[in-house]
């Protein structure tokens, strides 16, 4: 019998009401973080399956697959909504969301200690501008030559903003033009080609590049080591905006989002250079490589490239700065929707957290990239910037059998692309070292020799079966006898240090044992803390363990 409309929304809402209360009452020590890769028992995400199912008229599916369980994600491991969770390293979407990975440190802190005030519950628009005035503070000093500023709530809204700037500089043109393998922009666009470079290998802007680019003189460079590709292409985009005045901004991505293309600093002081030139408008797109993604510890990609020319009219960065920014030379047309104060607060964190506490991975990244396609013949096209690498395969088909094993092999990749459908891309959070660089190249390694031998040209064959996970080790019986837990009273202090000396050589080979004298710290400084756990045996208490402290400053070498 079906119910009125009333009684369901009543039942919904108490299932709300529930559903918030048991939530809220979740916390770390309910359900830990895990420390390495996992695969669930079964091989199935039941929980997260059933969210997802829930949610799939409201929202877009997830990008990893699964339901994420942000309580029990932490760093550069992501968890599935499940009782018995998946656990993969997250390469992909959750870096672009939080590049500082999950439960990133400043964030955590400042929400414990109430950084982010009334952000979190609501906007009465005073704390917004506070927010924005902070944030916007930084990016000044950090770009003088950019003093306009404006936030945005998505990558998307801050993209419109930077064309809408651009074409009042000349609202007759109809078009923008941008370059093949860039992102999507909403706008008319002429698409062009550009030349893709590895960074560190990209051909470097000779004496009078940049020059002879703003006179239309490139021609005398067209036969310079490693620069006739880039030498071609700038003419074509020069002869395009020469020959009719329908262009009102060239827009162009040092690091291509969608391809991870990089294109390399003569390419980007010569198109500059042709920019002023014509009187065009240039958008520096740096969504992907800005903020820290693209190269360690840079705010922008295109700095360098361009030190000496005049600064592009705009800019534009969103993925690790948390929000839509844009930055400009003349003042910005108002912007329609603002950015929330939470998500700007974060920002802001992210902007004074930048490279830090990086560690530059991009060397070890190349070497093994650099191995993996020696290794394997269907890997091609092998790149890396900062902390984003990418490499081909041979057909859509190969890239999706990839993409169906990465859950369970435990490392995510980023979104596909339609620009690049051959493309498989990983993005590397601040977070990540060498133990989690390791584990996402052997997942990698394992997947690509299943997808060399039981594919074939086309990227037919058998679906993949995952193996199953490897049994549980057998738990130590418990301690059936009564047990405590207490700390040691000061008339005991001698006889247990002693005790808990003889369990650690019985415990502990050599090199892990701590001297009697440090141990005796916890029991005879003022502020130790020496704290035991006994069962009873034969009617005596027995050590069975000890959790002990003591102040930093009394601790020799730390």
């Amino acid at each position: 019998m079906t119910r009125p409309p009333e009684e369901e929304l009543d039942r919904l809402d108490e299932t709300h009401l529930d559903e918030e209360a048991e939530e809220a009452s979740r916390r770390v020590r309910h359900a830990p973080r895990f420390q390495r890769v996992r695969r669930p028992e079964t091989g199935a995400q039941p929980g997260s399956a059933a969210w997802q199912a829930r949610l799939a008229a409201l929202a877009t599916p997830a990008s990893e697959g699964f339901a994420v369980d942000l309580v029990r994600s932490g760093g550069p491991r992501v968890a599935s909504l499940d009782g018995d969770p998946l656990v993969a390293l997250d390469a992909g979407e959750g870096v672009l969301r939080s590049p500082r990975g999950y439960q990133p440190g400043p964030a955590v802190r400042a929400h414990a200690e109430g950084g982010f005030g009334a952000a979190l519950t609501g906007d009465d628009g005073v704390r917004a501008r506070a927010e924005e005035a902070a944030f916007a503070a930084w990016l000044r000093a950090r770009s003088p030559e950019h003093p306009h500023v404006a936030f945005l709530p998505s990558v998307a809204t801050a993209r419109d903003l930077a064309l809408t700037a651009a074409q009042r500089l000349r609202p007759e043109a109809p078009l923008a033009l941008a370059l093949e393998g860039g992102a999507e922009l909403g706008v008319p666009v002429e698409r062009h080609g550009a030349p893709a470079s590895i960074p560190g290998e990209a051909p470097v802007a000779p004496a009078g590049w940049a020059e002879a680019a703003g006179r239309g003189e490139l021609g005398a460079f067209a036969d310079a080591p490693g620069l006739g590709e880039t030498v071609r292409a700038l003419e074509a985009i020069d002869a395009r905006l020469g020959a009719r005045p329908d262009v009102y901004a060239v827009h162009v991505e040092p690091l291509q989002e969608a391809t991870e293309r990089w294109l390399g600093p003569a390419f980007l002081a010569g198109l500059r250079a042709v920019a002023a030139r014509r009187r065009v408008a240039l958008i520096v797109d740096e969504v992907g490589g800005g903020f820290g993604a693209g190269a360690v510890g840079q705010l922008a990609l295109h700095a360098e490239a361009m030190v000496g020319l005049a600064p592009p009219e705009l800019v534009v960065f969103g993925g690790a700065a948390q929000v839509g920014v844009v930055v400009g030379v003349d003042p910005l047309p108002p912007a329609r929707d603002r950015a929330h104060p939470a998500a700007l607060f974060r920002g802001r964190l992210a902007a004074e957290a930048l490279g830090r506490h990086a560690s530059d991975l991009e060397g070890a990244v190349r070497e093994r990239l650099e191995r993996l396609a020696g290794r394997f013949a269907i890997v091609s096209g092998v790149r890396a910037a900062g902390r984003a690498f990418a490499f081909e395969l041979p057909t859509e088909a190969h890239v999706a059998a990839l993409r169906a094993q990465a859950p369970a092999r435990g490392a995510l990749p980023l979104a596909g692309s339609e620009a690049a459908p051959r493309t498989v891309r990983y993005r590397l959070g601040e977070r990540w070292g060498e133990r989690e660089l390791d584990a996402l190249f052997d997942a990698l390694r394992a997947t690509l020799k299943y997808l060399e031998a039981r594919l074939d040209a086309a990227g037919a064959g058998p679906p993949w079966e995952p193996e199953p996970p490897p049994p549980k080790a057998a738990r130590r019986p418990p301690i059936d006898a009564p047990t405590r837990v207490r700390a040691v009273p000061p008339g005991e202090a001698e006889a247990m240090l002693d005790a808990v000396v003889g369990l650690e050589a019985r415990v502990y080979e050599p090199a892990r044992r701590d001297s009697k004298e440090k141990l005796g710290l916890a029991f005879r400084d003022p502020a130790g803390v020496a704290v035991v756990a006994e069962a009873e045996r034969d009617g005596a208490w027995e050590l069975v363990g000890c959790a002990l402290g003591a102040p930093l400053e009394r601790i020799e070498g730390v």
